[in-house]
């Protein structure tokens, strides 16, 4: 073996320690709308390196100092600090509407994502049945512990990674919640006590193997482990798990196969090949052979348990004439400014990105007032009246504003509500939904 399990092992230690040891980064991004276009500033924090930089420096028209950058964007936002993002204006005569959407790092392909990390434990799932087969198959219940591991098991620890997975960002509130979640799931199905939890959580991992081995026991039928204590000595301790895996892959046609070809391409490259002595393995040497040979990539299970990869601080302002109707976002009323505030994982792409949004429209009160006599459409109503109405061709819009400029003030939701163009077709927008304040 070219890489030892040891030092694969040793690198994710190294990067897990360097990730919680890194400098955080801050980037603040502040947005004023200007009708179609968006001013957009980018600060940086002083320890984002100059490679980061100049990265950004490329996307921006001014750098106005080491880490300050600034420039006009329409329709499509810059991928600057690494994500996606549209801005949507309209100018209309009953008034103006604005749509803020984007997204910064992580991927939005969680389904693929998902399934990565699920062909990762189903083959998981193969080592164990496999193992269990070789030392457990002549029990007369085995087809019972089979089955349950085949489905069950292979369905709860898929279940347990995607709360693992949604809770991954350190400032949500989520996060504890999916602790508890998984908690919760991993009691209700037998698999610990909160007593045990708790034993696990202050560092004792003498729990653990005690609770597979009841488990297991359980599945086979017994009441008490100590019906075939002899049986289940392979998981009596890490030891015992090791020489019963040791004689697992010496007897295991698939890894057997694996060690044969890999014999085989080393020879073909010159180099000599040392035949395995089973009976001497060490631990590492086990478990590589048996990773490799069912094709599972150590630093994807690791990371998908383990959250390696540092934080950055982001901060979001937008400067708004008026309050958004829709938004995730913090509205301060006092500085008009509308506000999000992130931690978000650098560099990595295995973690739902983070959304800002914000709607908001300023209605045209002196238009409206002239041709209606109050103001009918504004805010949610206001975004749909604009989109449609600009959306229209030209003869249909044409044939809408010579109606809107007919209508009368009095009965003027009336007249909107049974207009029909000169092709009977009804107009794309309800309103029933607008009402006379």
């Amino acid at each position: 073996m070219n890489q030892t399990l040891c030092h694969r092992l040793l690198c994710v230690v190294f990067a897990a320690l360097f990730s919680f040891g890194c400098e955080e980064y801050e980037y603040t991004i502040r947005i004023k709308p200007q009708g179609p276009h968006i001013s957009r500033t980018l600060i940086c924090s002083q320890n984002v390196p100059e490679e980061y930089l100049q990265s950004i420096a490329r996307i921006y028209e001014q750098r106005i100092d080491k880490s300050t950058f600034t420039g006009q964007f329409e329709k499509y936002l810059p991928q600057d600090i690494g994500g996606y993002g549209i801005y949507h204006y309209i100018n209309d005569p009953m008034g103006e509407v604005y749509a803020y959407i984007e997204r910064f790092r992580g991927s939005d392909n969680p389904a693929e994502q998902l399934q990565n990390r699920f062909d990762l434990y189903d083959q998981v799932v193969c080592v164990i049945l496999d193992w269990f087969e070789y030392e457990l198959g002549d029990e007369p219940n085995f087809d019972s512990l089979q089955q349950f591991i085949d489905v069950e098991f292979r369905t709860d620890i898929k279940n347990l990674d995607i709360y693992t997975w949604l809770g991954k960002n350190p400032d949500d509130s989520e996060r504890e919640e999916m602790d508890v979640r998984s908690l919760l799931y991993m009691i209700e199905r037998d698999y610990m006590t909160l007593n045990d939890y708790f034993s696990i959580k202050e560092g004792d991992p003498n729990v653990i193997l005690p609770l597979v081995k009841n488990h297991v026991a359980r599945q086979l039928g017994y009441i008490e482990t100590g019906q075939i204590d002899k049986k289940l000595d392979l998981l009596s301790g890490f030891d015992e798990v090791v020489d019963s895996l040791r004689q697992f892959i010496s007897n295991s046609a698939r890894c057997i196969q694996f060690i044969d070809e890999k014999k085989k391409e080393i020879i073909a490259q010159g180099e000599s090949f040392i035949e395995p002595d089973f009976t001497s393995l060490e631990s590492d040497t086990i478990i590589e052979i048996l990773l490799e040979a069912y094709d599972i990539d150590l630093d994807l299970l690791f990371e998908n348990l383990i959250d390696f990869a540092p934080y950055d601080s982001l901060t979001i302002k937008i400067e708004c004439d008026q309050k958004p109707y829709f938004t995730n976002g913090q509205w301060q009323s006092d500085s008009a400014i509308l506000r999000w505030s992130k931690k978000v994982r650098r560099d990595t792409h295995d973690d739902l990105p983070f959304l800002c949004y914000a709607y908001y429209a300023i209605p045209n009160n002196e238009y409206q007032m002239e041709h209606f006599g109050s103001t009918l459409f504004k805010d949610e109503m206001l975004m749909s009246y604009c989109i449609w109405r600009n959306g229209l061709d030209y003869a249909h819009r044409q044939e809408w504003d010579n109606f809107i400029a007919g209508v009368n003030p009095g009965d003027a939701l009336s007249q909107m509500k049974v207009f029909r163009f000169s092709d009977d077709t009804k107009p794309g927008i309800d309103f029933k939904d607008v009402h006379e304040e």
